[in-house]
């Protein structure tokens, strides 16, 4: 079966029909009545052979008149297949942020041997008492 020629306000409301628009939403966007809407939509019914919207839609993108947006491109895997990939990938990981990881190790480190001096300060002078309390 041919595609029917549609005008340009046809395939633009088509496009809107196809990513699911309503009369109403159709028309405020283009700048014309919902009445309007209705006429184009429904010559575009006809003109297709079509009882309903979804119908024109799915025999559009047969006939290749319409075209599905492209679907967006797959996240990289986070997972390797093996063991031996996932050394690989950690090892390329550390190359490629080596020096924010090592900022933050030093960081950590830093903080940690400030806790434990302030720690064994508190120790030395709990100690301290204790012996000087025994004392007397």
């Amino acid at each position: 079966m041919k595609t029917p020629k549609l005008t340009p306000r046809e395939t633009e409301i088509l496009d809107l029909v196809k990513v699911g628009k309503r009369d109403r939403e159709i028309g405020l966007e283009l700048g014309i009545t919902t009445q309007t809407v209705r006429n184009h939509v429904s010559q575009v019914l006809h003109r297709f052979r079509a009882r309903t919207r979804t119908e024109v839609v799915i025999r559009s993108i047969c006939r290749g008149s319409l075209r599905l947006a492209k679907p967006p491109p797959p996240e990289p895997r986070r997972y390797r297949r093996n063991r031996k990939d996932n050394q690989k990938y950690w090892a390329r990981y550390y190359q490629q942020h080596r020096d924010e990881v090592l900022a933050k190790n030093r960081a950590w480190n830093d903080a940690h041997s400030e806790r434990m001096r302030e720690y064994r300060a508190k120790y030395r002078a709990k100690k301290q008492e204790q012996v000087v309390s025994a004392g007397n």
